[in-house]
């Protein structure tokens, strides 16, 4: 009778064993299961974000080719005025007939919009300019009640017309010294000229904040 209860004792502690070893098998495959929900979870964060990262890339690739074309554009459309210029080196009454021309070209400004408030401020001449955002570009209207003002406004608009507000602001006109603007339209025109390029660039400024805020 002793051996025979010693064996249901000995079956009994072994099932009890038995049962925590599953118990702690079920805790086990349990933390098992939560580290590789994490690690999946960890594996698809690190696809998002090297999925981020790619994008970011290629919009900041993307950014990079646009500065640089708008920055070719400006100096495109620079060195031609600066080669024209060169053209009619030592005939001031040709360049400025030319600076003229160019200023016949340039398209027309509502006469809505040739009011006091549009009016750039530091010119001999009345020089009156708009602009507006379109596809992060910015594009200008201006005219002029002098022929040579207006053509002068004209070179502007054409070398900026759809340029991103931050290439407008890094533009480094040097064709105006290279050619030695002042020359052919003189001192005050100069200023005046001086004082659209810094007008250009208030319009870019303010379109750059208004973009940053959005």
């Amino acid at each position: 009778m002793e051996n025979e209860q010693r064996i249901v004792e000995l079956l009994a502690e072994t099932l009890i064993k038995f049962d925590q070893m599953i118990d702690e098998q079920k805790q086990t495959n349990q933390r098992l299961e939560k580290v590789e929900h994490i690690s999946s979870s960890m594996e698809h964060s690190l696809i998002s974000m090297d999925n981020r990262l790619e994008k970011l890339e290629k919009g900041m690739s993307k950014l990079n080719l646009q500065t640089a074309e708008n920055s070719r554009a400006i100096f495109k459309l620079s060195n031609e005025i600066e080669n024209i210029a060169h053209l009619h080196e030592g005939d001031m009454e040709m360049t400025v007939f030319y600076i003229m021309e160019l200023g016949q070209k340039l398209a027309e400004m509502k006469v809505a919009d040739k009011s006091e408030v549009n009016e750039v401020k530091g010119c001999q001449s009345k020089v009156w300019m708009t602009a507006h955002l379109e596809n992060d570009g910015v594009y200008f209207q201006a005219d002029s009640n002098t022929a040579i003002t207006k053509g002068l406004v004209s070179i502007l608009v054409r070398i900026f017309n759809g340029q991103r507000p931050e290439d407008i602001l890094n533009a480094d006109l040097y064709f105006m010294k290279k050619i030695g603007m002042e020359r052919f339209i003189g001192t005050q025109r100069s200023n005046g000229f001086g004082a659209m390029i810094k007008q250009i660039k208030l319009y870019a400024l303010a379109f750059k904040t208004q973009l940053a805020a959005n």
